[in-house]
């Protein structure tokens, strides 16, 4: 969530130039309606655009051409005669008989029609035989390759004005505007504020599928140091292979014009075939066939024979339900080697965002990816513990983050443009201003959850208050060190106060990595705080860390079952591959009831008497083993502690623990066996949205007290939290072996997007089910020294087999223009009805600032 608020700020940082040729203007058939999806281009060239659902189209060149041609099947081409500078025109093209010719063996059909089935459409022929070849096209077809990639990603404020240049913001900095260029996709005025350049050695490996990128080089200007503001900004790109069925964007997953079952999704029309570098290459068009699902529009270059792609071009269009984004447009380019392959060549990528609303002229943001390949070689041999290398960019830090301008005019596969030359200057100066560096640090304060002053940072922000029935209003505040993104080393605290209880609580962590290249951390922290045992079920060993239970502002029902703990924790980790790390923990710990109404005393064994002595303050001292794993995921530097900037909810994530406890250790009163495991997978279902599932398991072996039992999670606040149940109370079913299962389906607004009221709206629907299933052994009752609390989970908890569940459906993407973060769930308790103070119904309210 706070990688994505970062976006609804950064646009907040959000005339024309006059080039040689600038047009905008709009395709009409002869009824004056417009025309979408219409080549537009200079005459004789290849530089040209797509009109939009709307028919309007924007097209610039720093060269002048005198005439636009406008074609589109079906109609007669136009052309109109143009002038210098920039101009805005209406083009009327008219229609023709029906025509066709035939090439080769598929007919190139002169007009757009409808066809009764896939199989009567010629570009049938020609996408089966894509889908046939797909796996043997690129560089997937040799064992092994390498090329050097170099990548450039532009941000900038658009739609600049005279209004917004005489700003405040820009007082006595009004040359920045010196560099305010026009985009070539959209015609919008844009100032840059950010850019970043690479160049990488990528090295991969097919069969096992290994991937290593060394980094070379690499400038930037714009956001230094503001890590969390730099990884939102690599958030909003990923990499995609367009012969996949699912292309994903914004973490929604788009159908792929090239996917096997695109004829559900898009129309196709062969528009016509020619020679290109002696090969004959057709030329289809796609259209969707819905405008509120996630699809493209565009043309893709096909070379026969090999059915492989040479280039193509992608857009979204207008009406696809995705807050902040009001285009998205994406070239690929492909080139052929050895006769044989085609390999990427280039790629570009233009997202036009805006913060409140999607109008033409709303302010917001530009954000550019440009990639670039060359000097590819393959079948190098090399064995495979080569791929799995880690070069640390920071080891020569000078010499990756500090390279030459000559080194950089010679390395760049392509010169910066006249526009692009001094934008490092004008960045710089941009920098110098103080209140776009207030702003930039919002940014970065809201996106991180932490104040920058200087080299200690205050925070997080996010768990500054919360209320429960012990402490009354709770206030906490924390520091922690940062010198840089890359910091081996940093310290995290905290302090909060209890004005009910009037208690003060703390927290004090440190960390400090051993080895980059395998992330060899080791760690040391105490705490004391209150905490609510029955919100989660994998333990966590963190310090610095923030329990919903014992911090919500709105709760309902009683929480009173609330723990005193005083924890120490001493550890070590390290990746056994990317993102694969194996964590040891040893840990002590005391814990005894914060609140008179909950009593967690126990015995030191099982008693069916209950007549022997009960205890009331736990002392556990335990070690453990933990291996947790992301697929996939990326992250924003190398230092101790990292930023993610993948989308979220694409990767899966697993996490096995182990944790023996440790009888007589530091006085520990338990000896036991606790297996923990984790698994949350995401499926994207293409235009239908994204199912998550969820499995946790566990069992507990020996005999232990209530404290270190396994308590199912309950959500007693009116927000939505993930990974609870959230019509089930705190200690209602308490376990020592259990098992949970969740589904999620986002529909992304597939079934109320059809219906007129609510497609206008924007709002998207959600469905969920909820079970868990668990045991408690006679034993382990039997450890429970309260009557009362041993009688409830006896006579209420689970029985005879029968798992809990819940289930319901929710309302997400509720709001105006762009914000639209709120999301209203409705949930109903499946069963266990006749349980004392549960609710059969409930409402929760959740927030989620997303795309």
């Amino acid at each position: 969530m706070k990688k994505t608020i970062v976006l609804t700020l950064i646009l907040l940082l959000g005339t024309y130039l006059e080039g040689q040729v600038k047009v905008k203007g709009v395709v009409l058939d002869e009824e004056g309606e417009p025309l979408p999806y219409a080549d537009v281009y200079f005459k004789n060239t290849n530089i040209g655009v797509v009109s939009d659902i709307e028919g309007a189209f924007y097209i610039e060149s720093d060269d002048f051409f005198p005439e636009l041609e406008v074609t589109f099947v079906g109609f007669e081409d136009q052309v109109v005669e143009l002038k210098k500078g920039y101009q805005e025109i209406e083009v009327k093209v008219k229609a023709f008989e029906d025509d066709s010719e035939s090439i080769g063996e598929v007919a190139v059909v002169g007009k757009r029609i409808k066809y009764k089935s896939k199989r009567e459409n010629p570009a049938y022929r020609i996408l089966k035989n894509v889908w046939k070849h797909r796996k043997h096209n690129g560089l997937k077809m040799r064992d092994d390759y390498e090329y050097e990639k170099y990548e450039k990603i532009e941000f900038d404020i658009n739609n600049i004005d005279s209004q917004f240049m005489k700003s405040k913001l820009f007082k006595n900095f009004e040359f920045v505007f010196d560099k305010i260029d026009t985009s070539r996709i959209t015609g919008g005025a844009y100032l840059p504020v950010f850019l970043n350049e690479s160049i990488s050695k990528v090295y991969g490996q097919n069969n096992p599928e290994k991937v290593r990128e060394d980094l070379i080089a690499n400038k930037a200007s714009g956001f230094e140091n503001k890590y969390a503001l730099i990884g939102t900004v690599k958030t909003l790109y990923t990499d995609f292979n367009v012969y996949d069925n699912q292309i994903v964007l914004f973490n929604k997953p788009f159908a792929s014009p090239l996917a096997t079952n695109g004829f559900s999704f898009y129309e196709y029309q062969l528009v016509d075939s020619a020679f290109v570098d002696g090969r004959k290459t057709y030329r289809i068009k796609y259209f969707p066939k819905n405008e509120t699902d996630l699809t493209f529009k565009g043309t893709v270059w096909i070379v026969d024979e090999l059915w492989a792609v040479s280039e193509i071009d992608l857009q979204a269009t207008k009406e696809i339900n995705v807050n902040f984004v009001k285009n998205v447009y994406i070239e690929q380019e492909y080139e052929v080697l050895n006769d044989s392959i085609f390999i990427p060549k280039s790629d570009y990528a233009l997202l036009d965002l805006s913060l409140i609303s999607k109008k033409k002229n709303a302010k917001g943001m530009y954000a550019h990816k440009t990639r670039m390949y060359k000097d590819y070689k393959f079948d190098s041999g090399r064995p495979s513990t080569f791929y799995d290398v880690k070069v640390d960019p920071y080891k020569n830090e000078e010499e990756t983050f500090n390279k030459s301008d000559e080194y950089w005019a010679e390395s760049r596969h392509e010169a910066l443009d006249n526009d692009e030359g001094g934008i490092y200057e004008t960045l710089d100066s941009l920098n110098k201003i103080p209140r776009f560096n207030r702003l930039v640090d919002l940014v970065e304060t809201v996106t991180s959850g932490y104040i920058n002053m200087g080299k200690i940072e205050y925070g997080s922000i996010y768990s500054s208050i919360g209320i429960n029935e012990v402490e009354g209003l709770r206030l906490r505040g924390g520091l922690r060190t940062y010198f840089g993104q890359n910091d081996r080393w940093r310290l995290n605290s905290y302090l909060a106060y209890g004005f009910k209880d009037q208690q003060f609580k703390y927290g004090l962590e440190g960390k400090y990595m051993l080895s980059k290249p395998n992330r060899w951390i080791v760690g040391l922290g105490t705490k004391r705080d209150i905490e609510q045992l029955g919100a989660q079920l994998i333990s966590d060993e963190g310090i610095v860390t923030r329990s919903f239970g014992s911090s919500s502002i709105l709760t309902s029902g009683t929480n009173d079952k609330l723990s005193s703990v005083n924890k120490t924790n001493v550890f070590t980790s390290f990746e056994l591959a990317t993102n694969a790390v194996l964590r040891l923990d040893g840990t002590y710990q005391t814990i005894k009831s914060a609140h008179p109404n909950f009593n967690s005393s126990y015995y030191l064994e099982p008693d069916p008497t209950h007549t022997a002595p009960s205890f009331d303050n736990l002392t556990d001292s335990r070690i453990g083993i933990s291996f947790s794993a992301e697929p996939g995921k990326k992250y924003t530097g190398v230092g101790v502690e990292r930023y993610s900037h993948d989308q979220v909810g694409v990767y899966p994530t697993i996490i096995f623990k182990y944790s023996k406890g440790l009888k007589g250790v530091i006085d520990s009163d338990f000896e036991y066996d606790k297996m923990e495991f984790f698994y949350k997978q995401p499926i994207l279902l293409n235009t239908f949205g994204k199912l998550e599932t969820t499995i946790t398991l566990g069992k507990t072996v020996g005999d232990v007290p209530l404290s270190l039992m396994n308590i199912i999670p309950a959500n007693q606040s009116y927000g939505y939290v993930e990974n609870t149940f959230g019509l089930m109370n705190f200690y209602e079913f308490v376990t020592d072996r259990y098992a949970t299962l969740q589904f999620e389906h986002h529909l992304g607004g597939r079934l109320l997007g059809r219906v007129p009221l609510f497609k206008k709206w924007k709002l998207r629907e959600v469905f969920f089910l909820r079970g868990a299933w668990g045991k408690l052994s006679n034993d382990n009752l039997n450890m429970i020294a309260d009557e009362k609390l041993r009688n409830d989970i006896r006579d209420y908890g689970f029985s005879n087999n029968k798992p809990y569940y819940e289930y319901g459906f929710g309302i997400e993407n509720i709001g105006f223009g762009n914000i639209r973060f709120f999301r209203i769930d409705f949930n109903w308790r499946g069963n266990y009805l006749d349980n004392p103070d549960i609710s059969k119904f409930g409402i929760k309210l959740g927030m989620d600032v997303s795309f």
